[in-house]
């Protein structure tokens, strides 16, 4: 066992976990120029895991992922975390995140490669590509990466979370947002004029408690409410599919 190293320490519940950044040097820079992409971001890596593949990384490996300057991060973190690695493309909050922020995300295969080479390999040829995940979702991982990168999806929109949004769901819509460039409203939004070019109302389905604070307003059309849903499905193909997710009145 490498010293210092220890993989006892039990993932937290989120889907995309690592071990606590505690346990690793922080460094200056994420390796020597001879390994570096010119893509990659300056500054240090940072890696967060899915659940299967961190259950399946050694303490050597770990070791070695440490030599080539990684830190590991327990969850996404804004402006920190520069890589995702996952075996299969899924609604894990971290992952949500990761594509939103447009990050490298990447197999396996490009950790053991990157540890053989004792340079970091190519994302480019270790991209995640989960052709059915993509399938079912409708999502092509690649473009909506390049979405992305282009435009934060929620770049000058507000999102209210309806009191119904509660516990992990809530917790994960609100790392969205932020993750998507989005910020959060502390009251419901006004009417929109134009579906799409407004605010967001996200509410449960069976939820009447969140529109008391519209009881005593003017009659006429209320705010158009969606699901989590939205969000969680837009996090992954960078677009807001709207009439998927709306809440019946």
């Amino acid at each position: 066992r490498e010293p210092g190293i220890s993989k006892s320490v039990g993932p937290p519940r989120q889907a995309v976990v690592g071990i606590s950044s505690s346990l690793w040097p922080r460094c200056a820079s994420a390796t020597s120029a001879r390994g570096r992409n010119e893509d990659r971001p300056n500054g240090p890596v940072v890696l967060c895991f899915s659940r299967k593949v961190w259950a399946k990384l050694s303490v050597k490996e770990l070791a070695a992922l440490s030599r080539l300057g990684a830190s590991v991060a327990a969850s996404w973190r804004a402006g920190a975390t520069t890589h995702a690695v996952a075996a299969t493309l899924r609604r894990s909050e971290n992952l949500m995140c990761a594509v939103c922020q447009g990050l490298h995300i990447v197999t396996p295969q490009w950790i053991l490669a990157s540890i053989s080479a004792e340079r970091w390999a190519d994302e480019r040829e270790h991209a995640l590509r989960d052709g059915a995940a993509e399938a079912t979702t409708g999502v092509v991982l690649s473009e909506a990466l390049a979405r992305a990168r282009r435009r934060p999806l929620l770049r000058g929109r507000g999102v209210y979370l309806a009191t119904s949004v509660i516990g992990d769901v809530r917790k994960a819509a609100v790392s969205v947002v932020a993750a998507a460039g989005g910020r959060l409203l502390a009251e419901p939004p006004p009417l929109a004029a134009v579906v799409g070019e407004s605010d967001i109302f996200i509410d449960e389905p069976a939820h009447t408690a969140a529109l008391a604070p519209l009881a005593a307003a003017p009659q006429g059309p209320r705010c158009a409410r969606y699901t989590p849903a939205l969000l969680f499905e837009a996090a992954l193909c960078q677009e807001l599919r709207w009439a998927s997710h709306l809440v019946p009145e």
